[in-house]
């Protein structure tokens, strides 16, 4: 028989509580082993009954403290419904009140009540909700409790954030961000608001600081969009508004800065927006009502005819802004670029490689000059995104071309590298058959022949092994030093922004070897080369007594070396002592003025005065000439004929090149003028505003450290004829010794931060019409043919500058012979 249990328990009335306990031996009771002892029955311990004091007090206390916990949470969820119950009581009583309403903020002005002639009906429509922040660390923007725009990072982010909505249904439709403590951004604000239609909800905020470069014109732009306080607005104030462009203003908040070295309080701007309803309206009647009862109708609306082109453009427009007559009902911007065709064309199905990030104003501009191009092939253009950003890719599909997303690898200039990488990669293995690809950046614009360019030079790099990579840049072209479309040099050094590769080189060689991310960092700080090269300042007294931490520049006694997908392609053990061709006048233009390396003030100086190719026809010189033989004697045959300049002047003189007429006007090679503007006054503002200027060494002329010499008179100093050879030396010890080389750039106002595009230690440029080359000496093979009587010119850094007067004023302080008498 199977043992059994069980257990009565009275507890009200005291009954005993008895175990009967069955056994298999067939035991009917329970003998007690001791007779004095109590009869078994039930305790009572706090109201509860146990059956062992010794688990009894502990699983009572757990019963009760789990009713206790019950109770609490009972309690709290009734707390809970009832607050929720009262917000949304509230809310709801609040919209009903209120038409539009503008929240706190720390000074606040409502948008003026408008009465418009024609009024949709509202009792249907929906709002957004939306709260602004602006203050010096943070911009955020927040829709209906959504968070759609946070800008927290430091050092980032400077400037005016703008943020368009849709008016029909609130989604996102442009964000840009514009540093306008910078020159020209306001420019570029001011250019992208025109381009926004007419209807569309416009949010601003600033962060930091966003008006030391804001000039009047934008200043009036965000007074008719509403803006009560654009003129007021100033140095390191706080600012955000909501509006409606065409219609009225929902909002604006300010907080001014009560210190000059300290910013506005934070201001927190809320605004309630309506949204517009175009449901059951004809097109016609799909209207956004402004102040003055001008009525623009919805992009989707646009009567385009049903073409391919005008689908695309249609999905556009229906949720990106900013690109203005893309989306024009009246006359849109077109999209199908017939370009003329190129004779013989041997890069037709070379494939192109567009590198792109999340810049996609700058990727529309650089879209539209490469489709314009005579010779375009939009089947072999690939665009290819550093990031799963939609804009970008919208634009891409907007032209009908092919792109492609992938993930961020690394940081910064490494992330660069590695985008540049992967994109190769992924045209090569896209056209498996390809046996080259050309490889454009985002923020260029292409010359009319730019494919006409490629064709000519192509088959240089199957027949001459000398050559690595042909190049539509000339890092020394400048307005004043190219002149002739048509002529081509050799570098050593690889100039990349528009350039052709051989896939040969690629897989072979550079694929294998290219720069890891943690080659990308560096060992002495995480800085990039553009932040090494423009670390400068300048005391407040003085502006004579300056300095620059150089690009080679070693910390701790290490080198600090960065890896630059194109420094890296620069380096001898990757060269292999090959070198690349370049045009005399480049057919590609920089014009992005943003970037991780790159601001307005370095664009200004260094990219705005590049020439740039616009014929749209040009016949290239004997390409033979190019090959490495012939080359060099063609560059012999020069200096054969070539006229010596005067080498008892410096190269900064005003007439070290002579001089020529124009339309009856004396003309300078070496003029010193003003480079993006009045750089004295910005060095000053920059000063006193408390951060270091983007200015780089050498804008001024101040202190050029000029070692002149003066040697015999020879027959060959005179003035050279125009149209002539101008031969210069200059003092070249090694291969790396280009101390003079960069003085003499700064001179002549042209690429100075390093030594590029040279050809065996000479420089070869266009002055005053005329060619002209620079020999190192005695490090260049055409060294030998300097005269004997002609002594190179050396011109000394400011650094050797400020090492030789520390060195004699240290000696003066320690030499009693040398002290000056009191």
């Amino acid at each position: 028989m199977q043992s059994t249990a069980e257990v009565i328990l009275a507890s009200d009335a005291g009954e005993q509580m008895w175990y009967e306990c069955m056994t298999e031996s067939g035991m009917e009771s329970w003998q007690l082993g001791n007779p004095r002892t109590q009869p078994f029955g039930p305790k009572r311990v706090l109201g509860l009954y146990h059956t062992h004091t010794l688990t009894a007090r502990p699983l009572g206390r757990r019963r009760l403290l789990a009713k206790i916990f019950q109770v609490l949470l009972v309690i709290v969820l009734l707390i809970t419904i009832g607050i929720n119950v009262m917000f949304i009581l509230d809310t709801s009583r609040r919209l009903q009140e209120e038409g539009s309403h503008t929240g706190e903020g720390s000074e606040h002005v409502d948008g003026e009540s408008r009465h418009n002639s024609l009024r949709l009906q509202e009792s249907h429509q929906k709002s957004l909700t939306i709260e602004v922040l602006s203050s010096q660390s943070k911009v955020s923007i927040s829709v209906d409790g959504t968070t759609i725009l946070e800008d927290g990072e430091d050092h980032k982010g400077r400037g005016i954030h703008v943020l368009v909505l849709n008016q029909a249904g609130g989604s996102v439709m442009a964000q840009r961000t514009f540093d306008t403590y910078s020159p020209h951004e306001d420019e570029a604000m001011a250019l992208f608001l025109n381009m926004v239609s007419d209807g569309r909800v416009i949010i601003f905020a600033i962060k930091d600081e966003g008006t030391f470069q804001m000039k009047q014109p934008a200043r009036e732009l965000l007074k008719r969009l509403g803006s009560k306080r654009a003129d007021v607005i100033g140095w390191r104030d706080m600012w955000a508004m909501v509006t409606q462009k065409g219609a009225k203003m929902f909002g604006e908040s300010y907080s001014k800065s009560t210190e000059f070295n300290s910013w506005g309080a934070p201001v927190v701007l809320r605004a309630e927006v309506p949204l517009i309803s175009i449901e059951g309206i004809s097109p016609m009647a799909s209207l956004v009502l402004t102040d003055s009862s001008q009525l623009t109708p919805d992009k989707s609306e646009c009567d385009w005819p049903d073409t391919e082109e005008n689908r695309r453009r249609k999905e556009f427009c229906n949720h990106i802004e900013g690109y203005g007559s893309v989306c024009s009902c009246v006359d849109p911007a077109p999209l199908i670029f017939n370009s003329e065709p190129v004779l013989n064309n041997q890069v037709y199905n070379v494939p192109v490689a567009i590198i792109a990030s999340n810049r996609p104003h700058y990727l529309y501009r650089m879209l539209r000059s490469l489709l314009s191009a005579n010779g375009a092939n939009s089947d072999m253009i690939t665009v290819y995104i550093d990031g799963y950003f939609e804009e970008p890719l919208e634009v891409t599909k907007l032209f009908g071309l092919r792109g492609i997303q992938h993930t961020p690898i690394g940081l910064k200039n490494a992330r660069i590298s590695q985008h540049y990488k992967a994109s190769l990669t992924a045209t090569f293995n896209i056209f498996p058959d390809a046996k080259y690809a050309i490889i454009v950046e985002e923020d260029l614009d292409v010359s009319p022949d730019f494919f006409s360019y490629f064709s000519q030079t192509l088959r240089l790099l199957e027949e001459d092994p000398s050559l690595y990579c042909i190049s539509a840049w000339n890092d020394q072209g400048y307005e004043h030093t190219s002149d002739d479309p048509s002529l081509l040099y050799r570098v050593e050094t690889m100039p990349g922004l528009g350039w052709l590769l051989k896939r040969e080189l690629y897989k072979d060689e550079l694929e294998s070897k290219w720069p890891t991310p943690e080659k990308n960092r560096t060992t002495a700080s995480p800085v990039t080369w553009f932040t090494i090269i423009t670390m400068f300042a300048c005391s407040l007294s003085k502006l004579k007594r300056c300095w620059l931490v150089e690009l080679h520049c070693s910390r701790r006694g290490r080198s600090i070396r960065m890896w630059d997908w194109d420094m890296w392609m620069r380096l001898p053990e990757v060269r292999k002592g090959r070198e690349c061709v370049v045009p005399d006048i480049s057919r590609t233009y920089h014009f992005g003025a943003s970037g991780l390396n790159m601001n307005s003030y370095f664009h200004d100086v260094y990219f705005k005065k590049h020439s740039f190719n616009t014929q749209p026809l040009v016949e290239l010189k004997n390409v033979d000439s190019i090959k490495r033989d012939n080359y060099e004697q063609l560059i012999v045959g020069m200096i054969k004929r070539g006229t010596i300049l005067d080498h008892s002047k410096s190269p900064c003189e005003e007439n070290f090149i002579p001089e020529k007429k124009l339309n009856g006007m004396m003309l300078s090679a070496t003029q010193e003028t003003p480079r993006g503007g009045d750089w004295l006054s910005f060095i000053m503002w920059n000063f006193i505003f408390g951060r270091p200027p983007c200015l780089l060494h050498g804008v001024l002329s101040a202190e050029r450290g000029w070692k002149g010499f003066h040697p015999p008179t020879s027959p060959n100093h005179h003035t050279p004829p125009q149209g002539k050879i101008m031969i210069m030396f200059i003092k070249m010890d090694d291969p790396k010794d280009f101390v003079t080389w960069l003085q003499v750039a700064k001179c002549f106002k042209i690429w100075d931060l390093d030594a590029r595009g040279y050809h065996k230690s000479m420089w070869r440029m266009h002055m005053m019409e005329s060619e002209m080359l620079v020999i190192g000496v005695p490090n260049s093979e055409y060294a030998k043919y300097k005269p004997s009587n002609i002594t190179p010119i050396y011109l000394e850094s400011h650094k050797d500058k400020r090492k030789l007067s520390h060195l004699h004023t240290h000696s003066l302080a320690r030499s009693p012979s040398m002290a000056v008498p009191l």
